[in-house]
């Protein structure tokens, strides 16, 4: 349909039209920018909620709970529900409103230009109208007057008392005006033309160019707006499925949920391990008394362990204080209330004898557990270190191995440090349950002896033993019986033994490491160097190899910190002391 042709009469009312379709654009822009303020508030409620009920440190004990875990559940992903109401208001305001504005300004831009140009074209068909009906009265009183000149001739020429000059004036005076209206009549009859082609050119092309430039920019506007509003319904039908998965997580941590277990959890983290208190004996007063140290009678049982460190006094007796003649002392309910509060504070020990058997067992193991994770991440960063100063032993050129030796001491102090704490919990640990706890690796990687110094087969402190045992010393002279300095061989694969079972809390964190011993594993493996004997050594156990002063490797595996290296010759591969060899590295 032809805008042009069906509203040529209708400039005004189809400018008014599309000034009304950029306000409905306008008004959707609004309203999807309030929308997004809506779901960004309700995001933001929905997250400052979440963040309300987050466990607090203190209560971190109880999230063994099923139930509790089912609610944290429940939480994050709500959490999560409310980050996609925000991905749909980043949405909207991304590729609705955003579009939508400069759309807006685009069309109004646009149909500025399409009302002047049809004003324009109207202001000249007006001004050629205008100029052909002044055209037209001239030429109709032009032609008035010709006629009453023509009548006035006429009545001189048949008058016989008018002169001869008079009738000759007169006829003059009337073919000049002929004249005139002749020549107002030929420029009518132009202006006439022109306004007439004006006009036709003006309905026929102009303004339904005007009319169709109008007719596409509404066109286009109708367009976007579907656009919008089925990306309107497409940011919400996207997240559907994801809030819905949501939902369904919600869904399975509830259903989780299992009261035997959490049961169970309720005993394990609560129990005391103090037996249950027996009968009470008969107590005959009318029998003769034995002398015995304690006068105080039966002596008081661990029912509740909450009532071991509170006075013996009932009631609310220490909240008033001692009366003097029948008044209440001054000051008496705060001195009271102190001395309360500081008898039932428990001093925290560092082998937690404080608490009771069961509680102290689990207290301990997850230090040990602790201390062992701390051990791990010090053995690592040294092994870093040593790596490193081997690197630059084979490479001088790369940098000085003997600047990085006081971080190798630094670290072996720590790590002996924390061996000692270990093995004092380790103790303790023993002495709360009856048996031994999980032993944990030696140091996997010694300081390599320096020439002519002196081995570091033990740092200085006083519980470093089990930190010394794994470390080979630098070899002694050509004859001497060495055989005693040898520490033992690491073990191999075969002989890795199974994870000691020690009750915990958490039973993964109480298992030795599954990777330990990766470091021997039996695959095959290619060279990384090799190296030559410098001393004689004769294997004494399970997994060496024993070599002469001048033969030659292949290294498979470098010293890992125990002291060892792994070589391979044309009878097998096995294990030599590191010291007894000079190692030329591929790399």
């Amino acid at each position: 349909m032809n805008w042009g042709i069906e509203l040529w009469d209708q400039f005004e009312n189809v400018d008014k039209h599309c000034q009304q379709g950029i306000e409905f654009v306008e008004k959707y822009s609004k309203f999807v920018k309030e929308r997004t303020a809506i779901e960004q508030d309700y995001a933001s409620k929905l997250r400052k909620l979440v963040k309300g009920y987050q466990p607090k440190k203190r209560h971190e004990d109880r999230t063994v709970y099923s139930s509790y875990k089912a609610f944290h559940c429940q939480l994050s992903e709500l959490n999560d529900i409310a980050g996609q109401h925000e991905i749909v208001a980043e949405n909207m305001v991304a590729r609705i409103v955003t579009v939508c504005n400069q759309h807006c300004s685009d069309m109004k831009q646009d149909k500025k230009k399409f009302f002047q140009d049809g004003r324009r074209l109207q202001t000249e068909l007006d001004t050629l109208e205008r100029q052909v009906e002044q055209s037209k009265k001239k030429f109709e009183k032009e032609w008035k007057e010709s006629e009453r000149l023509q009548t006035n001739y006429e009545r001189l020429d048949g008058d016989s008392n008018a002169t001869k000059a008079d009738v000759e004036k007169a006829k003059n005076i009337s073919l000049s005006k002929k004249d005139m209206v002749t020549s107002c009549k030929t420029d009518y009859g132009a202006a006439l033309v022109k306004f007439n082609e004006t006009q036709k050119r003006h309905y026929g092309e102009d303004m339904p160019n005007v009319f169709e430039s109008y007719r596409s920019s509404d066109n286009v506007r109708v367009q976007k707006l579907q656009e919008w509003m089925l990306e309107y319904a497409k940011f919400d039908s996207n997240v559907k499925p994801i809030v819905q998965k949501c939902l369904d997580g919600m869904k399975q941590a509830a259903e989780a949920i299992n009261s035997e277990l959490d049961a169970g959890f309720v005993v394990e983290r609560l129990k005391s391990g103090f037996p249950i208190p027996g009968d009470k004996e008969f107590e005959d007063y009318t029998a003769p008394k034995q002398n015995s140290g304690d006068d105080n009678g039966t002596p008081e049982s661990q029912r509740n362990s909450l009532n071991a460190n509170r006075n013996k006094k009932g009631g609310l007796s220490w909240l008033f204080g001692a009366k003097k003649n029948g008044t209440l002392q001054r000051g008496s309910f705060t001195s009271k209330r102190k001395t309360w509060l500081k008898s039932s504070q428990v001093v925290e020990s560092p082998d937690f004898s404080h608490l009771p058997p069961e509680q102290r067992k689990k207290r301990l193991q997850a230090k040990i557990n602790e201390i062992r994770k701390e051990i791990k991440k010090e053995e690592e960063g040294r092994n870093g270190i040593i790596r490193m100063q081997e690197v630059y032993k084979s490479n001088p050129q790369l940098g000085t191995a003997a600047k990085v030796q006081p971080e190798i001491d630094a670290a072996n102090q720590v790590i002996a440090k924390l061996q000692a704490e270990l093995q004092q919990h380790e103790t303790w640990y023993a002495d709360a349950t009856g048996k031994s706890p999980a032993s944990i690796p030696a140091p996997s990687r010694p300081v390599p002896p320096k020439s002519g110094s002196k081995p570091v087969a033990a740092v200085t402190t006083s519980a470093s033993t089990d930190l010394g045992a794994g470390i080979p010393p630098a070899p002694p002279l050509p004859g001497a019986n060495s055989s005693s300095m040898i520490p033992p061989p690491p073990p191999v694969a075969s002989s890795k033994s199974s994870p000691p079972d020690v009750a915990a809390v958490n039973d993964d964190e109480s298992q030795e490491d599954p990777s330990f011993g990766d470091d021997f594993d039996e695959d095959p493996v290619d060279p990384v160097g090799t190296c030559d004997a410098l001393y004689d050594y004769d294997a004494s156990s399970e997994g060496e190899m024993s070599m002469r002063s001048g033969d030659t490797f292949q290294v498979l595996e470098a010293d890992s910190g125990d002291g060892w290296t792994r070589v391979m010759s044309e009878h097998g591969d096995g294990y030599v002391p590191t010291t007894y060899i000079n190692i030329n590295f591929f790399y």
